[in-house]
């Protein structure tokens, strides 16, 4: 039970830090913008595709935050 509880401690703190990326929250909001840049005609599409791939492999690898440097 006390790992359990150090676990969700470290989950916890890694919510709530700032130089960490979620990468499911990356993801649905990637999607979003490129979808939105698709519609708009916008030039960023490509490099939002790019981004939104690294972090669906990120997703599919099972890695849930990312650092943001």
């Amino acid at each position: 039970m006390n790992w359990l509880g150090r676990d969700l401690g470290q989950r916890v703190w890694a919510m709530m830090d700032d130089r960490l990326w979620n990468v499911g929250a990356q993801v649905n909001r990637l999607q979003r913008e490129c979808d939105d840049a698709e519609w708009n005609d916008d030039p960023r599409l490509a490099y939002l595709a790019r981004e939104l791939e690294y972090f669906k492999e990120l997703d599919k690898a099972g890695v849930v935050y990312e650092p943001k440097f």
